[in-house]
């Protein structure tokens, strides 16, 4: 039996050519994965701007759903611990318009992070939901909870 025993800069260079061998596999399993996604992948037709606007439309929702978007603002509220009291809401539709708005101002009375990540909440799970205007006041400086006015509105589409 022949037991053959490499080391010093021999070891390291078998070893070396044993890597560059498998990364060469790996590398050439790489390109054959990617021309397959490539002549696999389905081919998008393109869109005329009325047909983009026409999705665009049917994203937004309902009027109906104004409810369901409160409810979400008051779940953020709620999983961020920020006391959310009746704020000011307004309905506004334009004529001859397709898109509406309905804007929701609430004083809050929270720290400063429980109040951003209040807002970021609402903004993540409710994607047709804008930050309108955002105002902060402390009485003293050393208050950890902020007067905060937090306007939100939320664009529809409005059904004819």
């Amino acid at each position: 039996m022949l037991l053959l025993v490499v080391s010093g800069p021999a070891a390291i260079l078998f070893s070396l050519l044993s890597v560059t061998h498998e990364l060469q596999q790996i590398q050439t399993q790489n390109t054959r994965l990617v021309a397959q996604r490539v002549t696999h992948a389905p081919r998008r037709q393109a869109s005329s701007p009325s047909e983009q606007l026409q999705k665009f439309y049917a994203f937004l929702p309902a009027t109906q759903h104004i409810p369901d978007a409160i409810a979400s603002i008051r779940a953020a509220a709620s999983h961020q611990g920020v006391a959310l009291p009746e704020g000011t809401l307004k309905l506004v539709i334009e004529k001859d318009n397709p898109i509406g708005r309905y804007e929701m101002t609430f004083p809050v009375k929270a720290e400063y992070h429980q109040t951003r990540d209040f807002v970021r909440e609402v903004l993540r799970t409710i994607p047709s939901v804008a930050l309108e205007d955002l105002s902060f006041r402390r009485d003293h400086v050393n208050d950890p909870v902020l007067d905060t006015r937090v306007q939100f509105a939320l664009y529809l589409r409005v059904d004819n």
